[in-house]
């Protein structure tokens, strides 16, 4: 019967030249071929036929293939599941629908899973990072520092990365990657380096350090000065409050008459003076001398 629906099913004319698509997945992965298999059709690895679809039913002549291959009974579409490295290559659909005859080709490339890659420290002098992968067949390792792409190697089992102190404060990762797939892993750079790690953490601790003093000691001059200048303000003037007012009358001495001792005087009104003095606040004590007659 395969031989039959084959034969039949070449001497359908094909609508139009085939234009081959390249699929790609993983080992242990699936793959669906973007063009369904509707009523009547078969699916090809090579020259050998590995499905074939009759009236809406599917039928897999092939025992390798039997558990592996799939169909939507909605879309026709078909998959191919557990995937190995040994199917990769060229695949075929052709489909009748109306008597009329379409092929579709396909590159299939399955690739092995990426491994996780491993970082370790090569070197006790400095800090010297080896990031590294068991299988390194198509598979391309590259280094990041933070977003930035720093050192790559394709096909490379292993890839060296040389950090100097002032690159500590970055994050880095390895990735290794295949066109399917790529694995990150991240690298703590003060546990693989931690002797290079202190000695520049204590840099930044000393430099915060004489920052901080800087300030204290500049703040101390200005409050200094501050207190300076004030100082020298308050010596070249007398301040509002500190000045008192006192009115002082002077009299005249009379002669035992009673009268003047000058005649001219006596014609004038009492002298009376207004002094201004810097007064002083002092403690004072009780005056308990007697006070005699006003001279």
């Amino acid at each position: 019967m395969e031989i039959l629906v084959t034969i039949l099913l070449l001497l359908i004319p094909v609508n139009s030249a085939a234009v081959k698509k390249n699929l790609t997945s993983t080992e242990g992965g699936n793959v669906t071929f973007p063009d369904p298999l509707q009523q009547t059709g078969f699916l090809l690895f090579g020259t050998q036929v590995i499905a074939m679809v009759v009236n809406g039913g599917l039928n897999i002549p092939q025992n390798v293939f039997r558990d592996r291959i799939l169909r939507n009974s909605s879309t026709g579409a078909l998959t191919l599941t557990g995937l190995q490295r040994t199917d990769s290559g060229d695949y075929s659909i052709q489909s009748v629908v109306d008597d009329v005859s379409s092929r579709f080709l396909y590159e299939l490339k399955v690739y092995e899973t990426v491994p996780v890659p491993s970082v370790d420290r090569v070197s006790n002098d400095s800090c010297v990072l080896l990031c590294s992968v068991g299988a390194a067949e198509e598979t391309t390792l590259s280094w990041y520092k933070d977003v930035e792409l720093v050192k790559s190697s394709s096909s490379a089992a292993s890839l060296d990365l040389s950090l100097q102190r002032d690159d500590f404060s970055a994050e880095y990762k390895c990735v290794a990657a295949k066109p399917v797939e790529k694995k990150p892993v991240s690298v703590h750079v003060h546990t693989l380096c931690p002797e290079v790690s202190e000695h520049n953490t204590g840099r930044y601790v000393v430099l915060i350090v004489f920052i901080v003093i800087s300030l204290l000691l500049l703040a101390l001059f200005i409050l200094l000065y501050r207190k300076r200048k004030k100082r020298k303000q308050s010596k070249g003037s007398v301040k509002e409050e500190e000045v008192e007012y006192s009115d002082f009358i002077i009299r005249q001495r009379l002669n035992p008459e009673g009268s003047p001792p000058d005649a001219v005087a006596s014609d004038r009104p009492p002298l009376i003076n207004t002094l201004y003095a810097k007064l002083e606040l002092h403690q004072m004590k009780p005056d308990h001398t007697t006070v005699g007659e006003n001279v």
